[in-house]
């Protein structure tokens, strides 16, 4: 529903960081299905049967691991982006759309603004925007090392800019996968990294779309940037 309210034709619901254009994309992994009951059966089986509206936030030991101990609580909030991109036309919009879901399952959390596109890529990069928040890319290269491997190598230990995610054995395949030249055999070290991203819910993904491109009717013969950059 929210690809077809908010994103222009021929964009398609996502369940992997990978487009399906692109080599490395698991199509085995399958879209996350709109589905409250069992949003709330889960809920109930991890304790909360009525929903929450606050979440803890945990404290860091002196080798930079996540602990146990609780050093803050605080509302659950969803930060939505501030800008429009091809792949978040209305952040804001979507953002609205995304609360109200969470509602339907007992979650309430708070529709939030971390400022301009530059106040809001600091807050991330600081890992200051704890709850949930919004995020997209735009590939560089066609290469999908620019897609897992910018995003999550370096999370041997919990990394501020992905939301503190910490998994050492995701890192160490997505290494391994950049240092090899094969491209045979790195496709499918990729896709084993797109579902160790998928199992641990680390992100949930919306959709992939192109660039809307316009032109006048005499214009013919324009070949499109691969890459989308236009």
């Amino acid at each position: 529903a929210i690809v077809e309210a908010f994103y222009p034709p021929g964009a398609v619901a996502a369940a992997t960081m990978i487009p399906p254009s692109l080599w490395g994309f698991n199509p085995d992994i399958p879209v996350v299905e709109y589905d409250p009951e069992g949003a709330m059966a889960l809920l109930a089986e991890a304790g909360y049967p009525d929903g929450f509206s606050e979440v803890h936030v945990l404290g860091m030991d002196d080798a930079g691991n996540v602990t146990d101990e609780v050093v803050d609580t605080i509302p659950v909030q969803l930060f939505y982006q501030p800008v429009t991109r091809p792949y978040n036309p209305d952040g804001e919009g979507i953002g609205e759309v995304q609360v109200s879901y969470l509602a339907d399952i007992g979650i309430d959390a708070q529709l939030s603004s971390a400022g301009d596109w530059s106040a809001f890529l600091a807050e991330r990069r600081e890992g200051n925007l704890l709850g949930l928040y919004q995020l997209g890319w735009t590939g560089d290269n066609g290469d999908p090392d620019n897609f897992l491997g910018y995003f999550f190598t370096g999370i041997d230990t919990p990394k501020a800019q992905e939301g503190w995610y910490q998994n050492a054995e995701l890192n160490e395949l997505l290494l391994t996968a950049r240092a090899m030249t094969s491209q045979e055999e790195r496709e499918p070290l990729y896709q084993m990294a797109d579902q160790m991203v998928y199992d641990d819910a680390a992100r949930l993904y919306f959709a992939h779309t192109g660039v809307p491109l316009a032109f006048r009717s005499c214009v013919s013969g324009y070949v499109t940037n691969p890459l989308g950059t236009e």
